[in-house]
This record gives C-alpha cells, structure tokens and sequence, in this order.
C-alpha cells in the first residue's frame, strides 16, 4: 500500500463522522444555529420547533445521533421550510453513512437558501463521498464564492480538487485556508498530505510538524508523520509515531499495519505479527495487512497461512468451485484460522482439485490441519 492510498483512506474515513466524532461536527453545526433561529424568528416558525432544534443540537454534542435524527425530523415536520433544519438532518444522515438521503437533504436546503454556504460545503462532502467528483467541484466552488473568508470552504475545495487530480491545485487552496485561520490544526495536517502526495517530503513534513506542535496529541499526523519516516527508512522514528497513531482513534488499521511493517524490517517479528493481527481485526478486508501477516506466520514457523494467500491461491487452482471464506480470531492464542466451505456437486472432482491444491502448497507446511471441508453435496 502506498502513501498515497493511505492519505485517501484516512481522508476518506475523515468525512464518515462516526459517532465518536459527533462532538467535533456538532462544534460546526452549532454555527448554524444561529442562523436557524433567525431564519425561525423571520419566518414566524412556531416556538416548539425552535425548541426541538435545540434538543437535536444537543443530543449531537453527546454524540446521540439516532435521539438527533428524530429532533430534526420533528422540526421538518413543525417547519418544513427551514433549510438549516434540512442541512442539519443531513449531517445526521451522513454521520450514519446513508449519503443518498443526506444528499437529498442538503440539496433541499440549498433549494431553500440558495446563499447558504455550510449547506453546499455539506453537499459537496457528500457528493465526494458518492464519488461524484464534477458536481462536488461545483458545489464547493459555490461554497468559496459565498463564503470567501471561511477557511472551511476552501478546504472544501481543496478535497474535491484533490479527487479530481489535481493535488497541486489543492493545495495551494489550503494554503488559502491556512491564510484564513493559521492556527487550526486539521489544516495543516491535510496540507501535509497533499504535498507528501506530490513527493514534497521535507514540506509535508513541515506542515506534519506544525500539526503536532499545535496539536501534540492528533493521531492521524503522527499517522502521516510515521508513514513518511517509514518509507524514508528511518524506523526507528517511524515506530515512535506510529505507536501514538496506533494508540489513537484517529489511526485505525492502517497504523497498525505500517507499524507492524516498521516492527518487520527491524526483526522484531512477534511484535509485528501483533500488530498485523490487530490491523486486520479492526479491518478484515485489508489484502495488504492479511498478506503481511501470513509472510510473518509462515516465516515464524505458524502453520496458519493469511486469509488472502490461501484465497488467492484457491482461486487460481479452483476457478469452478463457488466457496466461502469464513474466519475467526482466538482472542487467547491470537491467530487467523481460514476455514473453506467449498461446494461441488462432485466429490472426486473436490478431491483432485484440493489435491492439486496442496501439491502447490508446498511451501505452507501443514495447510491440511488448516482445511476443513464442510458442505459436501
């Protein structure tokens, strides 16, 4: 897996809003709020449904997104005219990942208010996320001419410039943002990226720096901090910043597999193999980590091969056999166990092929023990 990927997958699970990160994106839609209840007072919306807003704001500062949802849907119903209510629910809706009717919503308020830049940065996060790239540039452009002097709205477009191909362009739009509010940390971390994109290492690790330096604690740049020292070599330092990725929410699998990697390539196999094991449990569709974790399996002597080898390998050597790969994790001997269930509707023909599948098996020595045949018709 290359940098880059990595940089696109943390950006990726950035614009999710999981619920624990409902305290950071309630923060901007409090800035909303304002504008919510003088839309109310404007339009004579009933006092019941400004109260319900309230209730919604607050159930997102615990976190509480379903209780939020249903306020918001309430305040619909109350006042089905209040574009922020309509941008509000959206944020709601993305933050479970149901980004079709967060989308629907976000453009009901742009419909509403045509001037509502948090709305169009909304919808062009959504439409990212959709893989809509051309009208994600366009609403997000929208969103900059609007809103000039909001760091968030160039930020916005340089994310959408950035799924576009255009990295360059990007990050001079963050630079833009970064002249808007120098002091807000996330900026400079996603700045980092775009350049160590671009294969400018010692400025990615400059803008990297700054992050830490106003933010010590903030995982997904001691993520890309630790990245970058990886592929530099210099493991050591590598190790020291993936640990704290890896001890952060922000870090997720990927810190665990590049820290494992590190842990590799300076012998410390059981180490790695821990926090192999760890990256695929926390992502089970990760081929890179599952890969890495059966190279080290098999060079310790483990008979338990990756998941991903022996599916590769299975599927080269029985293209005609539909199966399923199912696997589970003993938390007290931590090891992957593969287990087949392979279908045929002969069961010579299953008995040659998996033959054969063990003659060009060699090299995993006790692939049998880790085979069962289950579902035989």
């Amino acid at each position: 897996m290359d940098f880059v990927t990595t940089l696109r997958i943390v950006a990726s699970l950035a614009l999710r809003f999981s619920a624990l990160a409902a305290v950071l994106f309630s923060a901007l839609l409090l800035g909303s709020v304002p504008h919510a209840r003088s839309a109310a007072q404007q339009t004579k919306a009933p006092a019941q449904a400004e109260a319900i807003y309230a209730e919604g704001m607050q159930a997102l500062q615990r976190g509480d997104l379903s209780t939020a949802e249903t306020a918001f849907e309430k305040v619909l119903r109350l006042a089905p005219g209040s574009a922020e209510a309509r941008n509000s629910l959206g944020w709601v809706l993305l933050a479970q990942g149901k980004i079709d009717p967060a989308i629907r919503e976000f453009q009901a308020a742009v419909r509403l208010k045509p001037e509502f830049p948090q709305a169009r940065i909304n919808l062009a996060n959504a439409l990212l996320q959709e893989g809509n790239r051309d009208n994600a540039l366009r609403e997000s452009k929208e969103a900059v001419r609007l809103a000039p002097s909001d760091s968030e709205t160039h930020r916005t477009l340089a994310r959408a410039l950035d799924a576009s191909g255009e990295p360059a362009s990007a990050a001079e739009e963050m630079r833009r943002a970064i002249a808007l509010e120098p002091n807000r940390v996330e900026l400079h971390d996603d700045l980092g990226s775009l350049l160590a994109q671009q294969g400018l290492t010692n400025e990615a690790i400059a803008e990297f720096a700054q992050a830490l330096k106003l933010q010590p604690s903030l995982g997904s740049a001691h993520l890309h901090m630790g990245v970058l020292r990886f592929q530099e070599k210099s493991f050591g330092q590598a190790i020291a910043e993936l640990r704290i990725a890896a001890n952060s929410n922000a870090g997720g699998a990927q810190a665990h597999y590049y820290l494992g990697q590190a842990l590799r390539d300076t012998g410390e196999l059981d180490a790695a193999i821990r926090e192999l094991q760890v990256a695929v449990q926390l992502q089970p569709d990760f081929p890179e980590a599952q890969n890495a974790l059966g190279v080290l399996l098999q060079r310790s002597g483990n008979t338990i091969i990756s998941v991903s080898r022996v599916c590769s390998s299975a599927t080269q050597i029985l293209p005609s056999t539909s199966f399923k790969l199912l696997f589970t994790c003993d938390r007290k001997t931590p090891a992957f166990k593969p287990i087949w269930v392979l279908r045929t509707s002969r069961r010579q023909t299953l008995t040659r092929r998996l033959r054969n599948f063990n003659r060009h098996s060699i090299k995993h020595r006790g692939i049998r023990r880790s085979i069962t045949i289950l579902g035989l018709r």
